[in-house]
C-alpha cells in the first residue's frame, strides 16, 4: 500500500511537472525574445486568466474532489454530469466578464483589449485551461493518477517546441503564444474527456441541487479566490501602477524563478487533497495527521535547498535564465525565494483544512495576507522600489501561514477531544 501511494504521488508530481515546466520555459522564451512591456503584459494576462479560473476551481473542482468521494457509481456519474454543465456555463459567463475587465484596464492602466492584453485570445486560453483542469481534476478525484500523464507530457512538449520555433524565428507575439497554449489545453481536455466519457450522466433535475451542494462547500473558497487575487495577483498591478513595465517585468522574472520548483508543490497538492479525503473518510484523524507531517517533511528539504542556492547565486541564475538586464535584481529574487519557501513548505496545511471542510478559515487566512499586501505593498514600492514588493509578499504569506497553522491545530484538537 505504501509503495503504491508513493508511486501514485510521483506520477502526479511528474504530470504536474510537465505542465509547470512548459509554462516556465515558454515564459523564458517570451522574456528573452521580446521586450519588457510585452513580457509584462503577457504575464499580466495570466494573472487575469488564473483569477477567473479560480472561480470555477472554488465552485466546481474543489467541491468535486471532496463531495464525489464515497458516492456510489451511478450517483457519481450524475454528479459529474452536473459539474460538467456548471463548468460550461461558467465559461460562457467569462466572455461577458472579460469585456468588463477590458474596459476597467483601459481606464485604469491604459491597456487596450485589442493590443496589449488581447483579451479575446485570453478567453480562448481561459476556456481551454478550465476544461483541461476540470477533466484532470475528475481523474484525480477517482484516484486515477495515471490517467493524464501521457497526454500531458506529449502536449506540453509540443507547446514548448512550437514556441521555441517562434522564438528562434523571432516571431513571438502575445496572441501567438496564447493561441499555442489554447490549442494544447484543448487537445489535453478532449483526450481526458474521452478517457472517462462513460463517467458523465447529465440530468437536468440534478443541476440545481448539485450546484447548491457545491455552493455550500465552495462559497467560502470563492470569496477566498477574490481575496487571493488581492493578496497575490494584485502585486504586479500595484508595481505597474506606481512604477513601470520594466519593474513589473523584473518582478515577474524573479517570481517565476523563485517558484520554479513549484512543480513539486502543485503535484503534491493535486495528490494530497484526494488522498486526504479518502483517508479521512475511511480511516481516522490519526492517519490524516500522519500524512500532514510526512508531507511537511518531504517538502521542507527541496525548498530549503532551493532557497539557499537561489540566495547565494541569484545574480548568476537571473543572468543565465533571463539575461544580463535582470542580473541587478538578485535581492528581489532572495525576498521572493523566502516567500516561495514559506508558501511551498506549508502548502499541506491548505489540503488539510480543505479535507476538514474549513474553507471559511482558509478564506480568513487569505484575508490576513491580503490586508498585509494592501497596507504594505504600495508603501514599500514607493519607498524601496520593486524590491519592496518582495518584502511585502514575504510578509503577506507569513501572516497567511501562521493563521492556517493556528486554525489547523485548533480544529484537530477539537475533533480529538
Amino acid at each position: 500500500m505504501k509503495t503504491r501511494a508513493v508511486r501514485d504521488g510521483l506520477v502526479v508530481v511528474a504530470d504536474q511537472g510537465f505542465l509547470s515546466l512548459a509554462t516556465f520555459v515558454v515564459g523564458i522564451f517570451v522574456a528573452r525574445g521580446t521586450n519588457d512591456e510585452i513580457y509584462s503584459t503577457y504575464m499580466l494576462g495570466w494573472t487575469i486568466v488564473l483569477s477567473f479560473k479560480g472561480v470555477q476551481e472554488a465552485l466546481v473542482n474543489l467541491p468535486h474532489t471532496v463531495v464525489r468521494t464515497g458516492l456510489p457509481d451511478d450517483e457519481a456519474r450524475l454528479y459529474q454530469g452536473s459539474t460538467l454543465v456548471h463548468t460550461s456555463i461558467f465559461c460562457l459567463l467569462t466572455l461577458f466578464l472579460l469585456a468588463i475587465v477590458s474596459v476597467v484596464l483601459e481606464m485604469s492602466f491604459g491597456l487596450q483589449s485589442g493590443t496589449e492584453l488581447q483579451l479575446g485570445v485570453l478567453f480562448a486560453v481561459l476556456t481551454a485551461l478550465t476544461f483541461r483542469d476540470y477533466f484532470r481534476n475528475s481523474l484525480l478525484a477517482q484516484l486515477n493518477f495515471w490517467g493524464s500523464v501521457s497526454i500531458t507530457s506529449f502536449v506540453s512538449l509540443g507547446v514548448v517546441l512550437v514556441t521555441f520555433t517562434m522564438y528562434v524565428n523571432n516571431s513571438l507575439t502575445q496572441s501567438g503564444v496564447y493561441l499555442v497554449f489554447s490549442v494544447g489545453f484543448t487537445i489535453t481536455a478532449c483526450s481526458m474527456f474521452w478517457m472517462q466519457r462513460s463517467e458523465f450522466t447529465v440530468s437536468s433535475s440534478r443541476l440545481y441541487a448539485d450546484f447548491k451542494e457545491n455552493w455550500g462547500f465552495g462559497k467560502w473558497a470563492l470569496v477566498g479566490n477574490f481575496v487571493f487575487a488581492l493578496s497575490r495577483q494584485s502585486v504586479p498591478w500595484i508595481i505597474l501602477y506606481i512604477s513601470d513595465f520594466d519593474a513589473a517585468a523584473a518582478y515577474f522574472a524573479c517570481l517565476s524563478l523563485a517558484i520554479a520548483p513549484g512543480t513539486l508543490l502543485r503535484g503534491m497538492s493535486a495528490y494530497l487533497l484526494p488522498r486526504m479525503s479518502h483517508t479521512f473518510n475511511r480511516e481516522s484523524l490519526v492517519a490524516l495527521r500522519r500524512i500532514l507531517k510526512k508531507s511537511l517533511l518531504i517538502l521542507c528539504w527541496p525548498y530549503l535547498a532551493w532557497f539557499s542556492i537561489g540566495s547565494l547565486f541569484g545574480k548568476d541564475l537571473l543572468t543565465l535564465v533571463y539575461g544580463e538586464e535582470f542580473s541587478e535584481y538578485q535581492h528581489l529574487l532572495s525576498a521572493l525565494l523566502f516567500m516561495a519557501c514559506i508558501d511551498f513548505v506549508f502548502a499541506p496545511l491548505t489540503s488539510g483544512l480543505q479535507t476538514l471542510r474549513q474553507t471559511k478559515e482558509l478564506t480568513y487566512s487569505l484575508a490576513v495576507g491580503a490586508l498585509i499586501t494592501i497596507l504594505t505593498c504600495p508603501i514599500f514600492v514607493l519607498e524601496y522600489g520593486v524590491i519592496g514588493a518582495g518584502y511585502s509578499s514575504a510578509l503577506s504569506i507569513s501572516g497567511t501561514v501562521i493563521y492556517r497553522w493556528y486554525v489547523l491545530r485548533r480544529v484537530i484538537t477539537s475533533i480529538s477531544s
